[in-house]
């Protein structure tokens, strides 16, 4: 038949498959198509394989519908030989797109009937066939695999009766098929994602099938399975599996009860719930798992090769990497797999295997490295074989967890991860690791850091250890590992697989440049020269290349970025020019480590290409291209060397000229020398301090390269200097600094110094000299911190300038006196005569300059510098004297000079000198320089009355040094001052004291002379009468009413000199003792506190007889002013000077203080009562015990006080005092408790004690007042700090069998009568023996128990955690409380604490819903909870719910951007419940609780959507609420409400009388 008649029959099949055919047609169909053009050529193999394509298309269409095969094939002989010819032609060769057709022909009939006789009798052959192609998919090289079609035949195949030996063949070949589906490393290419899976499935289906045939399957093909219950992850695929087990057990009749119990629990620990399909069944899981877990204590290692334990261990594997949001199903996997490895010692290599595996895979999930990461660290501490775990067991530390390796590594914030890091870099540094422990565990989890960015797990690397450790890591590596790990990073930037964001980027080029730091291979052509010749060859000819490569790519792709970029949808063009940046500087800086390993040719060959690249970045128009520039710049010179800085700046020079480029060539070039300056290294610039000299000079004076000029080539630019960063400041003077700090050689000193000498001699241009002077200025600021230069080197250079320049003044000298001889000649002949001088003349005669001269700029700036490094280098060393002395010659002509700032220059060196004992400096030559020749108080007569310029002022302040040096050096140099003299320079000194400016060297005279000169003042009336009235009409004052604090603490030193070291009348002593003390009134407080420190300092240095003497003269005035103070800085000092007082004091004293001054007030007024109160702490403080005999009183004297104190007065005024008096009250106490401890013994005190305990409990626990409530705490605080809750409960046990033996012998003998009386007596006696806490709690109230006190005392702990704003150590105090108490409780085995936990439980999910933003209150709970479970877990089993109630909600919370902190001390104390408690029980309850939130939220947010169906009103009437308080809606409504709510508050609050706010200080 032609093509185009089967054309025909193949679309009139094919349009309609209801369509009605005559069976007439049908059978000249038949006979046509089939029978004489196919069917019995076929038969008599004459026909063609290739034709028969026809006739299988033929066939598969009229078997693809029931009516079609019942019409055209059914009740037909010929159909019969149909299938025989397809049969044989299946088994042959032909084409396999014929085989599929005839596939598709049987599966077409059996899926309508299969058991249709006419391919009953060839199940063997397509059985055979089928096998074959099985057999055949195994091969790697085969590309032929079955379809889903020849599965379904397969699986219709497999539930008929088959011979046991083809079956056994099926299975044997299905499991491999299986097992290489899953396991194998190079999977098999499908049409689709889904078709792999399928296959799986399809595969497990038949494997079903035919197992259900097989006797004892377990023992035969268990072992094939054991892997797969952890490979297989997909949902269908894992049920299918599970379904092959439950097959396994229903057939496994003669297996022994215990592998069908494991195999049962596996089927069980894959349960699935029948409501929620998609949800696992917990229930059912975590009960096997308890069972489980239960039965693996007991398994041993001769155990190991039982193939059910293994389906288990892979099972928990399976939990362990994919159940990560299954906390609990997570921790019952992870113990099991704990007692697996601990129980069978082989399943260690088994897992150590897939910790190796799971940490070398780069998309791994945090959770699931972290959790397999903690496993590791469990199996170092069991194994003790392995070398590599061994070795890992250094990073352990059991003593402090905070600092172990694996607990930070696995923690949930970063800089504990990074904290980890950095203790392996130390213990790495002390004793290197294994190659092999680097290579499997260490370098991947280093790594990981990154492989998180890339995968997106991470934003970014925040702290610079992850790459220092990783180039610490490669440091160790072979060249083969090495190089892998170096390429499959770098192809991170290279392939376009996957597009990286920049941060990714930037993550992967730190990698790279981390990875190439750690280059270690000796190029060593002699020892090693085939691993040296591999590794050079693979550097040149792949690495430098692949590199240079990228950096051409990108370096010349940023240009056009910026003109003619396009954005992206996942990159904008700033983007993508900031990765070819990022790209370009990255490539070069390796490019530049690597080519540095070789020779010098090979450097050479390779510098001016990275250079070109670099300049080509400094010549772009944006800034911040620029800038990165000269970082890799600078990174690349730190790399290259100092041999190539001349070049490197060469190429700069020559690269950067044209227009704006000149000013980032300056930019640049400071970049670098700050960089250099930087380095730890010594690096060596003298080769290219001339060319960096000549450039900035040159840029700084030479008028035809000024910024004006420059900008004028930019005219028509709109990228102009002014919009250049480079060019916004100048850098000369900064470069002149960085070449004095890293010249090396001396010579170059000159080099620096000469264009600026020149500038000197040769301009006359102000703006000219103050450049020279800046950079002067700044270069004397380098030689001073240059650390290459020695110091004699430096005086040398000194000496050479002072001598060079003192010449040409002294012909500048010689021109100038012949000038003045011509002007006195010419002045005689005048007939008029001069104007007659007026006031300061002598000084204006000085300061003016004869002739215009800028070399003495240089003399000073050289005097300086002198200056600067005798007083760094200060030493009695006489080599350092042998150099410093010559320079006295030099500063005693400059003295003598007319120049302000050289004479200033040499005072400051004179000043320095004369601490000195230099030969040059003797008695004729000091005496010289002050009185006579130089006239140093000539100097002083004549500018201190000139109010002048700093200059004048530094010249003043170094006269007064300079003349307090001589007052010291008086004795030992045999010199001294007239008394005349010292009148002079008192007058000078109290008219200095006027002046704020020179306040300091006046100062600094006077302590000279009043240390020094004590004898001489002494001895002379008029100058101890001078001194007597500068201190008491200027000093004195000054101490108290100076604004300055420097100048208040100068003064308080000279008055302690004066008042110590010269002798007082009684008289005036007591004046200036007086005048201190009624200065404590003073407005200011700064003069208050001036004050109280000098008498601070007055108490120390005063003998303890003249203290004594004084003691109540001090204590009353310091008492009353401590009381009234208000400032909180003067209060301390008040303080401090009367424990100071009290301490200097002897006992007898101190106790008539007490007894008659102190005991007076407390029955005075109410204000002497609460400064009595005061001072009483600061006597406990310093007696101690000794304080006891005084208890009694003060005693009676606070319980009178507690009951007198009403809270009823309507006064706020009044009521806030009471409340600060309750707190002076209470604060007594808790220093009672602290210093006098053996008052709580004290028979005598213990009713009072109970008293006062009483009315605190009622009183002061709840009080408004927050302070209040906070030392009333710390009473019991105190109290319970005294006993431990084991010792206090055997007291309460024994009391309360006390109790009831004598409530039972009374009741036995008299009800009422004297023997009651003596019993009551007898324990009330042992009570006062007892703790004071039980007898508290035993007689608080005799109609309740001890325990239910206790109880009381807990509810109102928690009643003190509500109010907001608690400070910590409140919320801490109260903490430590609850702790206590609930401990009572529990160790009592009692249910009062049942309570408490309602009342904590409530007030956590009291601030979770109304203040969410606080987390005081839960953080304290949290803190209780974690507290009782680490002592006292095995009491709190049925308290667990509750609990784990509030932790959880903590976890589970979605905010965890506002309380980080609370998610992560929830954390750490679930953490301690799993520690210390039933791991078991603590899993099914937490996840129970969460079920349990997550179906209330569920049905929540059914109500709501069934509330927005039936009445949507409601739900927009919130809605309409919600908009007008986000936006601006209702403004007026939602003021009043806003005020209505407020005074609402003010009445609850005024009938509540809370008070939050804290009222004392």
């Amino acid at each position: 038949m032609s093509y185009k008649g089967l054309q025909i029959l193949f679309e009139l099949f094919d349009n309609d498959d209801k369509e009605i055919f005559k069976k007439d047609l049908i059978d000249s169909l038949w006979l046509c198509c089939i029978k004489q053009s196919y069917l019995d050529n076929l038969l008599n193999k004459t026909k063609q394989r290739e034709d028969i394509v026809h006739m299988l298309k033929l066939a598969v269409i009229w078997s693809s519908t029931p009516y079609l095969r019942e019409t055209i094939i059914n009740d037909r002989q010929d159909a019969k030989d149909l299938v025989k010819c397809s049969m044989e032609l299946l088994n042959e060769n032909i084409a396999n797109e014929n085989k599929q057709l005839i596939i598709e022909f049987i599966w077409n009939i059996l899926q309508i009937n299969p058991d249709d006789s006419l391919i009953t009798p060839y199940n063997d052959q397509l059985l055979t066939y089928l096998t074959r192609v099985s057999s055949s998919m195994i091969e790697a090289k085969n590309s032929i695999t079955l379809t889903t079609k020849e599965f379904d035949i397969l699986l219709i195949l497999s539930g008929k009766q088959l011979k046991n030996d083809k079956i056994e063949q099926l299975c044997t070949i299905f499991f491999r098929l299986l097992r290489q589906n899953i396991l194998s490393k190079k999977k098999k290419k499908f049409g689709n994602k889904t078709a792999g899976q399928n296959l799986n499935i399809s595969i497990l289906k038949v494997l079903q099938n035919l197992i259900v045939n097989i006797e004892n399957p377990i023992e035969k093909y268990l072992s094939l399975l054991s892997i797969l219950c952890c490979k297989i992850i997909q949902r269908d695929q894992r049920i299918e599996l599970i379904n092959l087990f439950q097959i396994f057990i229903n057939q496994s009749t003669q297996t022994k009860s215990s592998t069908v119990w494991y195999l049962k629990q596996l089927v069980e620990l894959n349960s699935w719930n029948a409501d929620a399909i998609d949800e696992a069944d917990y229930e059912r899981r975590l009960n096997s798992y308890k069972n489980l877990a239960k039965e693996l204590v007991n398994v041993q290692d001769i155990d190991k090769d039982k193939d059910e334990y293994l389906c288990l261990f892979y099972h928990c594997l399976y939990e362990l990497h994919y159940s990560v949001n299954d906390l609990s199903l997570r921790e019952y996997a992870s113990q099991c797999i704990q007692l697996f490895l601990k129980q069978i010692p082989l399943y260690q290599t088994y897992f150590l295997t897939e910790i190796r595996a799971i940490l070398k895979q780069p998309a791994i999930s945090i959770n699931i490295r972290h959790e397999f990461i903690r496993h590791l660290a469990f199996i170092t501490d069991i194994n003790i074989d392995n070398e590599d775990l061994n070795d890992l067991k250094r990073l352990r530390n059991y003593n402090d967890i905070e600092i172990d390796f694996f607990h930070n590594i696995t923690h949930v914030q970063n800089h504990r991860r990074y904290r980890a890091l950095k203790r392996f870099k130390i213990i790495h540094d002390q004793q290197p690791f294994h190659v092999t422990t680097i290579n499997n565990y260490l370098l991947p989890i280093v790594c990981s850091f990154i492989n998180d960015v890339i995968n997106d797990e991470t934003q970014d690397i925040n702290d610079e250890i992850v790459f220092v450790c990783l180039t610490t890591l490669c440091q160790t590596l072979t060249w083969l590992k090495y190089n892998q790990l170096f390429i499959s990073y770098f192809r991170q930037l290279t392939t376009n697989k996957r597009t990286l964001n920049l941060s990714q980027k930037r993550c992967v080029t730190k990698t790279t440049s981390a990875i190439i730091d750690a280059f270690h291979f000796q190029l060593d052509f002699n020892e090693n020269k085939a691993e040296s010749e591999r590794i050079s060859r693979t550097i040149q000819k792949r690495l430098l290349p692949m590199i240079l490569d990228l950096l051409s790519q990108n370096s010349f792709s940023i240009e056009g970025l910026t003109t003619n970029g396009v954005s992206t949808k996942t990159s904008s063009i700033d983007d993508q020019r900031q990765q070819a940046i990022l790209l370009t500087v990255t490539c070069s800086l390796i490019a530049t480590k690597l080519i540095v390993i070789f020779p010098h040719d090979f450097i050479e060959q390779h510098i001016s290409t990275i250079l070109l690249h670099l300049i080509t970045l400094l010549r772009s128009r944006i800034y911040s291209i620029r800038d990165q520039a000269r970082d890799c710049l600078c990174k690349c010179i730190t790399v290259f060397g100092k041999r190539y800085l001349k070049f490197i700046i060469e190429e700069l020079i020559a690269g950067l000229q044209r227009g704006y480029q000149h000013f980032v060539l300056l930019h640049t070039v400071h970049s670098i020398l700050i960089h250099i300056s930087t380095l730890t290294d010594d690096f060596n610039i003298d080769s290219a301090v001339k060319i960096l000299t000549n450039l900035f000079i040159d840029d700084l004076f030479n008028s035809e390269k000024t910024e004006s000029s420059k900008a004028n080539e930019h005219e028509n630019s709109s990228y102009k200097p002014s919009n250049i960063p480079e060019a916004k400041t100048n850098k000369t003077a900064n470069v002149m600094e960085l070449l004095g700090r890293l010249i090396h050689s001396n010579d170059e000193l000159l080099t620096c110094i000469e264009p600026i000498r020149q500038q000197l001699s040769l301009s006359h241009d102000s703006r000219q000299i103050s450049k020279c002077e800046k950079c002067l200025q700044r270069f004397q600021t380098g030689l001073i911190s240059n650390t290459h230069l020695s110091i004699e080197s430096l005086f040398i250079f000194i000496y050479h300038l002072l001598t060079k320049t003192e010449e040409n003044s002294s012909n500048e000298k010689i021109n100038n006196k012949t000038f003045n001889k011509t002007n006195e000649e010419r002045s005689k002949y005048h007939l008029i005569p001069s104007e007659p001088k007026r006031g300061h003349a002598r000084v204006a005669q000085s300061i003016i300059h004869v002739k215009k001269t800028n070399i003495h700029c240089l003399i000073s700036w050289t005097l300086n510098l002198l200056n600067k490094l005798i007083k760094k280098h200060k030493n009695d060393d006489q080599t350092f004297l042998s150099m410093i002395d010559p320079f006295v010659n030099h500063i005693e002509i400059c003295l003598n000079s007319q120049y302000t700032d050289v004479i200033v220059s040499s005072l400051r060196n004179l000043s320095s000198l004369l601490e000195y004992s230099l030969p040059s400096l003797d008695k004729q030559r000091i005496t010289n320089m002050y009185k006579k020749e130089f006239k140093v108080f000539d100097l002083l007569k004549m500018y201190s009355s000139v109010a002048g310029s700093n200059d004048m002022n530094d010249l003043l302040t170094l006269c007064y040094k300079i003349l307090g040096t001589f007052v010291q050096r008086s004795i030992n140099d045999n010199i001294a001052l007239t008394s005349d003299e010292y009148q002079c320079l008192f007058t000078y000194i109290e008219s200095d004291l006027l002046n704020v400016h020179r306040q300091s060297s006046a100062f600094l005279l006077l302590r000279s002379i009043m240390r020094h000169s004590v004898t001489i003042i002494t001895n002379d009336k008029n100058l101890r009468t001078q001194l007597d009235n500068l201190l008491r009409s200027r000093l004195i004052f000054l101490i108290v009413q100076s604004p300055y604090d420097h100048v208040r603490t100068i003064c308080r030193d000279l008055f302690h000199i004066y008042f110590f070291s010269y002798e007082h009348t009684k008289t005036k002593l007591k004046s200036y003792l007086d005048f201190f003390l009624l200065q404590l009134d003073y407005e200011e407080y700064n003069g208050r506190l001036s004050v109280l420190i000098f008498l601070n300092n007055l108490f120390n240095d005063l003998t303890k007889q003249r203290l004594n003497d004084y003691a109540a003269y001090f204590f009353v005035p310091l008492s009353c002013h401590y009381y009234n103070e208000t400032n909180n800085e003067c209060k301390k000092y008040f303080q401090s000077n009367l424990k100071l007082l009290l301490e200097k004091i002897d006992e007898q004293h101190r106790n008539d203080i007490l007894k008659n001054i102190i005991f007076s007030w407390i029955n005075d007024k109410i204000e002497h009562r609460c400064l009595a109160l005061q001072l009483f702490i600061l006597f406990i403080e310093i007696e101690h015990d000794q304080f006891d005999q005084y208890l009694i009183d003060i005693f009676d004297f606070i319980l009178r006080e507690f009951n007198a104190i009403q809270h009823d007065n309507d006064d706020d005024e009044q009521e806030k005092f009471h409340d600060q008096y309750i707190y002076h009250l209470t604060n007594v106490l808790i220093y009672v408790i602290k210093y006098c401890p053996n008052s709580l013994q004290m028979v005598q005190l213990r009713s009072k004690w109970l008293e006062l305990l009483k009315i605190i409990d009622e009183k002061c626990l709840l009080h408004p007042h927050i302070w209040v409530r906070f030392l009333s705490t710390q009473v019991f605080g105190l109290l319970f700090d005294l006993n431990k809750p084991e010792e206090i409960i055997q007291h309460i046990e024994k009391y309360l069998s006390q109790h009831d033996n004598s409530s039972d012998s009374t009741a036995a003998t008299i009800e009422n009568g004297p023997s009651r009386k003596r019993l009551k007596k007898s324990i009330q006696i042992n009570l006062d023996h007892e703790p004071l806490f039980i007898h508290y709690v035993a007689t608080f109230d005799s109609t309740m128990s001890p325990l239910i006190k206790i109880q009381r005392l807990c509810l109102c702990s928690c009643s003190q955690l509500k109010p907001s704003n608690l400070s910590e150590e409140f919320s801490l105090q109260i903490t430590k409380n609850l702790i206590y108490l609930s401990k009572l409780l529990i160790l009592s085995h009692s249910n009062h604490l049942d309570l408490v936990i309602r009342r904590c439980s409530r007030l956590t999910t009291f601030e979770s819903t109304k203040f969410p933003s606080e987390i005081t209150r839960r953080s304290a709970v949290l803190k209780w909870m974690a507290a009782l479970v680490l002592d006292l877990s095995s009491f709190l089993t049925s308290y667990l719910k509750s609990f784990l109630t509030v932790i959880e909600r903590e976890i589970e919370r979605d905010d965890t951007t506002i309380n980080l902190s609370l998610k992560t001390l929830a954390q750490d104390v679930f953490d301690v419940f799993k520690r210390h408690c039933d791991i078991h029980l603590i899993t099914s309850i937490y996840a129970d609780i969460a079920k349990q939130r997550r179906t209330k939220r569920l049905e929540r947010k059914q109500k709501l959507a069934v509330l927005a169906i039936n009445q949507p009103e409601i739900l927009y009437r919130k809605k309409r609420v919600k908009q007008t308080k986000r936006v601006g809606l209702g403004k007026k409504k939602r003021m009043k409400a806003i005020e209505n709510a407020k005074k609402n508050r003010r009445k609850k609050q005024s009938k509540k009388s809370t008070k939050i706010s804290m009222i004392f200080r």
